[in-house]
């Protein structure tokens, strides 16, 4: 048995001025301004199996897997854990080549609850540090609650994992884009009668709409135990073996290069897709890019709000008065538009906006460029 202690540090802080104040004896009466602040400590204890392969002592590095188990297996008594997954398979004598780890939730908490996305998350870095690990092939996986949970962790942590396999569990559709990138294997049961397998099929609908490639496996006569048939099956260690987490080469693009027709478009180039550029509610708009230097660029990405630009086309130059369309859009519907072209030396990219899809501006969350 091992055991992991995690120590977590939060500051709550009421700000209603400019520094802390404290109680006066002094009564006023009326509304008036005060803060409060103090250091509140969390502790979260995960008892969790470690397996190590047969032939852990000769290799150099592993790929790691995560084991997140169901409601049943919660509490105390790590045998338990053992009963489904990786763990059971381990236990009877299969060989996989991962080193896993599988924690255990305590009783009464669930895998999505505050706390232990970060838990799952600082736990990975301890053994990363300690074992052999290769931090490019880092798998997460889980069955119903630890489905749930395989979801929500990887959603605030998508650059951390390789893959994701969440089997019989439920991701919030509107996380999709946080996922977009990561290769994801879907598992249910068609007549699971525990968790729909509508709460797969949703997100699973929704990660399509960003381009991604997520596959997902309708077991058509399995209930709620679609995953003794997906861990015994040797093709899903196979397809998570080949997948590598990969680093992407974004192109930085200064605010100073950047004009625009309205708004700020800086907002859409700054590596945070929780701000946005909004233009104005009318046609045309535009975006232009000229940047220091000539670039080498192949891709363009557009991660689009709500608000979409129906028609829309992209120009690249090299000096700014010879340009070249990659593309001209005619029927854009939003979501994410991935443009690739041959692998080209550039130093200035232009954007028309021709005419939105809605009332609204063009608002998009980020540009990409690679």
């Amino acid at each position: 048995m091992k055991k992991y202690l995690l120590i977590l540090l939060v500051s709550a802080l009421w700000i209603g001025c400019s520094s802390v104040q404290s109680i006066s004896n002094e009564i006023k009466t009326g509304q008036q301004e005060k803060s409060f602040q103090k250091e509140l400590v969390k502790n979260v204890q995960l008892n969790y199996l470690l397996y190590l392969p047969e032939n852990y002592v000769e290799e150099e590095k592993f790929p790691l897997m995560i084991f997140l188990h169901g409601s049943g297996e919660r509490g105390d008594n790590l045998e338990k854990v053992k009963m489904h997954g990786p763990p059971k398979l381990v236990e009877q004598g299969e060989n996989l080549p991962f080193v896993i780890i599988s924690p255990q939730c305590p009783e009464g908490e669930r895998w999505t609850d505050k706390w232990y996305p970060e838990a799952i998350i600082s736990l990975i870095d301890e053994i990363a540090v300690n074992y052999k690990i290769d931090n490019d092939r880092i798998y997460l996986t889980g069955l119903s609650m630890g489905g749930f949970g395989t979801w929500e962790i990887a959603s605030l942590y998508p650059e951390k994992f390789a893959a994701i396999t969440p089997i019989c569990g439920g991701g919030n559709p509107e996380k999709a884009r946080d996922l977009r990138l990561l290769p994801i294997w879907v598992f249910h049961g068609a007549k699971d009668d525990i968790v729909p397998p509508m709460l797969s099929q949703q997100i699973v609908d929704e990660l399509k709409l960003y381009n991604s490639d997520v596959k997902f496996t309708l077991y058509s006569e399995a209930n709620h135990n679609s995953w003794d048939e997906t861990y015994n099956n040797r093709e899903l260690y196979s397809w998570l073996l080949k997948q590598k987490r990969q680093e992407r080469k974004l192109i930085k693009i200064k605010r100073e290069n950047i004009s625009a027709s309205s708004g700020y478009a800086f907002y859409a180039f700054d590596k945070n897709q929780q701000t946005r550029w909004e233009s104005k509610y009318e046609d045309p708009q535009w975006i232009t890019i000229k940047f220091d230097n000539k670039i080498v660029a192949s891709k363009i990405s557009i991660l689009w709000e709500n608000a979409f630009s129906k028609k829309y086309s992209v120009f690249i130059s090299e000096d700014g008065n010879k340009w070249q369309g990659i593309l001209s859009e005619l029927s854009g519907d939003g979501f994410l538009d991935l443009i690739k072209f041959p692998e080209s030396e550039i130093q200035f990219i232009r954007f028309d906006f021709w005419e939105r899809g809605t009332e609204w501006g063009n608002s998009i969350w980020e540009i990409e460029i690679e």
